[in-house]
Order: C-alpha cells, then structure tokens, then sequence
C-alpha cells in the first residue's frame, strides 16, 4: 500500500523555507510507525498555505499512491478540503483520511457535509493510523477501530468508539533516534517532549488532556542530536507547558546550554509555571525566543476563559527575564474578542502589554476551535460566526460586531508596525517623550496614527485576512517590492511622527 501524508504549514518563512525534510512531527512518527506493515511504504509531503491548490496538484501530478491523509489545523482546514475534494475527482479509487485537531472533533459533521472524505481520525492518530493501514491490508473489519470514523460501503457515516489517551508516550518512535530520516541539511525543526495540558482555558482545544511524558533519557538523547546538526538554525519547542514538571524542565534547559547548539531555541511558556531559577536557566540559552500567552489582564474575563493572569507577577517576571538576558526575543500573544471582553477592557490589556516593551505582538481574533469548551457553550455566550474554518467570531453578547471590528483593525494596524522594528523604535521613543510632558497611552498614540494614515489614504489592508503573519510578512505583503510605494509609506510615517511630536509639545 503507499501512503503519501500531508502537511500544510501555516506560513513561509525563511526558515521554513529552506525545509530539506518535512518537519511535521506528527507526520513523521505515523511514517516510522507504518513500516513496520507489510509493504507499506509512506511519503511526507510538506507545503505552505499561500501554494495555491494548483500548484500543489501540479506538484502531485500522476499520483500512485492508495491512500492519501492530511494534518488538519483551524488555519489550513479550508484548503485541505479544497485539495482532497480535486485529488478525489481526479483519482476516484483514492481513499482520502482527515486527522489532527480541526477534524477529530467535528469528524460525523464533516463525513456528512463532505462526500469525497473516507475516513476521519478522532484524537491521538498513532495507533489508530497503524490499525488502518493493517485493516485496509487485510480487507478486516473498520467497526473494530477504535478513535476512527468512516463512511461505511452503503455510505452510511459510521462513529467507532473512543480511543483512550496514549498513556506510553514510549511506544511513539522519535524521527530523531530511528535514524532513517535525514534531516542534517535543514534549518527548521521541531520538538515534542510532552503531550496535554495542566490549564483549563475554555478557548483552547488542549484544554482537560492528561500530561504524559516522552522519557527523559530520550528527550535528551533527542536534544543532543539536535545540538549537533550543523545547519539548524531554529527548533520550536511544541510543548503547552514544558515548565509545569519544574524538575524535568531544568534537566532540558541544561541539555540545551551547551556549546555544542548553535541554533536558537522557542518556547512558549506559561508565566504561572515559572520562577527565578528557571528564569536564570533561560537567561542562559543565549539567542533564544520566548513567547508569553498573555490574552488579557482583566480579571471577570480571565475568570471566564479559565485563563488566570497576575498582572503583577507577569511583570516582574518580564523584568527579571530582560534583566538577565537583555539579547532574549519576547514576543506575547493576546485574543480580542474573548466572551466577557469589550472594547475598552481589551485597549486596557494592550496598552498593558506595551508598557512591557516586548520584541513582538501577536494579536489574534477569538476564534472559535472545535473541541473548546467555548465551541459546546457558544450560544450560552452569544458568538456569532461562520461555522467553517476558521470561525471567526464576529459578535459576542459583550463585543458587539462595530466594536468587535474596530478591535480587529487596531490589532491589525499595531501588530503591523509594531513587528517593524525601525517603526516600533519610532513609535516608543514618541511615547516617552509623550509621558514626560503628560499620561499617554500606548493605543491612543496607534490609534492616532491610523487617522493620520486613513486620512492620506495610505492603503496598508491588503494582509487583512492573514490573522497569523508578523510583521515582515504582513509589510511584504501590502507592498509587494513596490520600491516606490514602499517609499512613500515611510516618507508619509516620518510625517506622522513630526506632526505628533509638535501637537504633544504644544499641549
């Protein structure tokens, strides 16, 4: 049987780009894992999300494979269906499977609306995908595999039992140690030492899974590896909460402080789960990237989400990290539109997020994940949304539409300029010199700006959708290596910063 698997990665970068082996964990254990079927033979496929669907079919032109299976995430679900619908037309006799995060869940409901689809994983995919590829071989019988539904020859859509959480994380094979995959020529990887998460956060799909472990002894095994791959550049840490087993924790800090890495290291890290050796251990890990969930600082809204904040220890702890390790890159991650949120609390949280300094913004619309508990209780909050990927939400019973966009567009313009470093640099330094003359905030100065802006009609909107690009992609996007028009944006930001320093000294 040949398989060919899937991925389609969220957005290109450099890095990434230069991918030589696919870097989709998940992908390359359900590859290792199938060789040990009889005659199977897997192929890992990686593209990004801005390959049109016609590129990437041409890329499969003359596809021999049996089986073709896709990773599904929120931000790729919608292509995905799109390629699996062609590759189906194309290739009657291909039996096409869904798995990962944005299928599970809504696995009967996309059975039902989806006709070309055969098979859809629910939860964990290693053992589930192993007893398919032998169950197919066999011709045995689908109603035996647990965690798996499908439609049945008389086309009825068919839901097996669950499969309960891989307890033993041992039984997954690392790509890392089987040492048939080569991945001594890319500069972008990933790692996964942990699976669950000890939060409870009702807008996340993680949320009320067990913790379970990889062994340590092969965590590092792992990390040692990877220290010694010559053209790595930057490994992600997938982890929800890598510091949530403190003692683990420093055991991988120190695997990583070695001279031996030349690659930068990011981990996103829960605040609650981290204190000041921890914070030395890190401040150790020298051109490393750490991201911060931070979401909001008002407290009914955490006490909704199930998300708790301490303004005041994030802080502090902030401090403390920059302190220690002035070169890391801190980059903090907030939601608008959240259930309880409003307008005005969540300018209060950015404008709190800003005072931090951090190197970078990511601010995202709340999006609604199946799986969430938000998803099973989104009429109890009012969310209004389109119910396909990737399910915006455009009204809540506190953040009415008007409101809701108006965030969405100061999100938008700040993420822009913010993740500019040259303009974030600008925009500070106008600050402070604000704040010596009277009390500004940080949004009132942004907000500012996007009149000045709106008022030449400078037309920077053109990366609108693209909800998870920084700021680079988002400046290439809008301008395309248009010299000129790139010229003139800048000229006409120089322009705002004069007019702003002059009206701030006359007041």
């Amino acid at each position: 049987m040949r398989i060919l698997l899937i991925s389609i990665a969220a957005y290109k970068t450099a890095r990434t780009a230069m991918l030589k082996t696919p870097a989709s964990l998940s992908l390359l254990y359900l590859k290792i894992l199938a060789k040990k079927q009889p005659g199977a033979f897997v192929e890992v496929r990686e593209f990004f999300l801005e390959t049109s669907v016609e590129n990437i079919i041409g890329s499969l032109d003359g596809l021999d494979h049996d089986l073709v299976g896709f990773s599904c995430y929120v931000w790729n679900m919608k292509k995905v269906l799109e390629l699996s619908r062609y590759l189906k037309q194309r290739y009657p006799s291909l039996k096409i499977l869904l798995g990962g995060p944005e299928a599970g869940p809504v696995a009967e409901k996309i059975l039902e609306r989806n006709g070309h689809i055969d098979f859809v994983i629910r939860g964990e995919a290693e053992q589930t995908f192993v007893e398919l590829l032998d169950t197919l071989n066999r011709q045995g019988d689908l109603n035996e595999i647990t965690g798996l539904s499908f439609r049945s020859d008389n086309g009825t859509i068919v839901n097996n039992p669950e499969r309960p959480l891989m307890e033993d994380l041992s039984v997954i094979p690392s790509p890392y140690l089987d040492g048939s995959i080569d991945f001594s020529n890319n500069a972008y990887l990933t790692l996964e030492t942990s699976r669950g998460c000890p939060m409870r956060c009702r807008f996340c799909q993680w949320s009320y899974k067990k913790m379970r472990y990889f062994p340590i002894g092969r965590v590092l095994k792992e990390i040692k590896i990877l220290c010694s791959l010559p053209e790595l550049q930057s490994l992600y840490i997938v982890d929800s909460s890598i510091f949530y087993n403190r003692q683990r924790a420093l055991e991988i800090l120190d695997a990583f402080s070695v001279p031996e890495r030349k690659f930068s290291v990011y981990f996103e890290i829960d605040m609650n789960f981290i204190d000041e050796e921890i914070i030395e251990k890190l401040a150790k890990l020298q051109g490393c990237k750490f991201s911060f969930g931070l979401q909001t600082i008002d407290p009914e809204v955490s006490r909704l989400i199930n998300h708790r904040i301490d303004p005041d220890r994030f802080k502090n702890n902030l401090s403390l990290l920059r302190k220690k390790s002035p070169a890391a890159r801190i980059s903090l991650d907030l939601i608008h539109g959240l259930p309880g949120d409003n307008l005005a609390s969540y300018k209060k949280t950015l404008d709190f997020a800003m005072s931090l300094f951090p190197d970078s913004f990511y601010l995202y619309p709340f999006i609604l994940l199946v799986g969430s508990e938000f998803y099973r209780r989104r009429d109890e909050f009012g969310l209004e949304f389109e119910d396909e990927p990737p399910r915006w939400v455009s009204s809540s019973n506190s953040f009415p539409g008007p409101d809701r966009e108006e965030a969405r567009k100061l999100s938008y313009y700040i993420q822009f300029f913010y993740n500019l470093p040259m303009a974030r640099k600008a925009m500070d330094m106008l600050w402070i010199s604000a704040n010596r003359l009277r009390p500004i905030g940080h949004v009132e100065l942004y907000e500012s700006l996007i009149v000045f802006l709106e008022e030449d009609r400078i037309d920077l909107m053109a990366a609108w959708e693209d909800v998870g690009a920084g700021g680079y992609e988002r400046f290439h996007l809008v301008f395309k290596d248009n010299k000129e028009k790139e010229n003139a944006f800048w000229g006409m930001f120089g322009e705002f910063i004069k007019k702003r320093s002059r009206e701030l000294v006359s007041k």
